[in-house]
């Protein structure tokens, strides 16, 4: 359907179809209040009950929307998987009506809505992946003797009334039908050439600077910073005629022999992409005394270690799982009734299995599976 105003004769045409091909006779029309279904006279004639829903009340006519959105979400998956442009929605819809039809389903226990209706089985050596390259073969086009033998399509679905297959040709942008064809179900050209044409993977540039207050050890190597001395993961590119003040200001204390003068000279600098250094004093560590962040007090790390024993009233008297700042000496469990300190333990041994191998040796994973 090209035009929303042809839904009236299609739906007309469906009655017929129904009538002729299956011996049934439809008595209900349920629709919306849209124009293109309101066909008076021939449901006069049919002896069909037209009903409609109410306005803005889309639910009265569920079992439509139901199926439009059963329809939609099909047809989505099948346009991500293809990455295919918007405009071969049609195709995509009608695709999706195919492999829903052909689908078991348990409203009719189990059976196709294909089987449900022609009282067999469908068959699925057929179905190709909706939007996969595939090859067309030119041979009715009789080709020459030095030109292609076939030619790159996309597949878009399965023609009605016809045993071929529905194919886009990547040359001529035509779409046809042919029963000679090769496919390829995981190559996707849409995706392929929407990945080929985004911007290129550009190399990375991390410069090396060093910082006043991150100097660099020369006793190390540039690939193992101990955790003083790392640089900042992003420093700011500033000219060299801002970053060279005067020397006072880079170390205005009196060289003595606890504190002898830096080293004044700069490396030679050929780009920005070079590293850069500068003199600066040894860091000065704090000798302030650390404490945990009042909005860090109310996290607890729930360890199930085999040999860490249950969590006491004292959290001086855990036994540390290893952790160079654990959360386990500053949890107490003195203000917990007795009651909830067993139930606390309980669920601190207790794991979860992470594989299908650790949970199948557990019988109430087993049950649960």
């Amino acid at each position: 359907m090209k035009h929303k105003s042809e839904a009236r004769i299609l739906l007309i045409h469906f009655i017929y179809l129904v009538e002729n091909q299956f011996g049934k006779n439809v008595k209900v029309v349920r629709s919306d209040n849209g124009q293109e279904f309101k066909i008076s006279q021939f449901y006069s004639s049919k002896g069909i009950i037209h009903q409609t829903s109410c306005v803005n009340t889309p639910q009265q006519n569920g079992v439509a929307e139901r199926k439009h959105r059963h329809l939609l979400n099909v047809a989505r998956a099948l346009f991500f998987q293809a990455t295919l442009p918007k405009h071969f929605w049609g195709d995509a819809i009608l695709t999706a009506a195919y492999l829903i039809n052909r689908t078991p389903t348990p409203i009719l226990k189990g059976k196709t809505p294909f089987e449900h209706l022609f009282h067999k089985e469908p068959g699925y050596s057929h179905l190709k992946v909706f939007g996969c390259q595939c090859f067309v073969s030119t041979h009715p086009t009789r080709p020459s003797k030095f030109d292609p033998r076939s030619t790159e399509c996309i597949f878009l679905g399965y023609p009605h009334g016809q045993k071929g297959y529905k194919v886009y040709n990547l040359t001529t942008k035509k779409i046809l039908i042919s029963r000679d064809v090769i496919f390829f179900e995981h190559v996707f050209p849409f995706k392929t050439n929407s990945a080929s044409h985004s911007l290129p993977h550009l190399p990375i540039f991390t410069p090396v600077i060093s910082h006043p207050y991150y100097p660099q050890n020369p006793h190390s190597s540039a690939d193992h910073h101990s955790p003083d001395t790392t640089p900042p993961s992003n420093p700011i590119y500033t000219p060299l005629t801002q970053i060279t003040p005067p020397l006072t200001d880079l170390n205005s204390s009196i060289p003595s022999e606890n504190n002898p003068a830096p080293d004044t000279s700069f490396s030679s600098i050929s780009s920005p992409l070079q590293s850069l250094q500068l003199p600066s004093p040894q860091p000065r560590r704090s000798s302030r005394a650390t404490k945990l962040l009042t909005a860090l007090q109310g996290f607890h790390i729930v360890a199930a270690f085999p040999s860490r024993p249950d969590p006491s009233a004292s959290s001086n008297k855990v036994i540390s799982s290893g952790t160079a700042h654990s959360l386990s000496h500053v949890i107490s469990y003195a203000n917990l009734s007795s009651p909830h300190r067993t139930f606390t333990a309980n669920m601190t041994i207790q794991r979860e299995p992470t594989s299908f191998s650790q949970a199948v040796k557990d019988p109430q994973w087993r049950a649960a599976m």
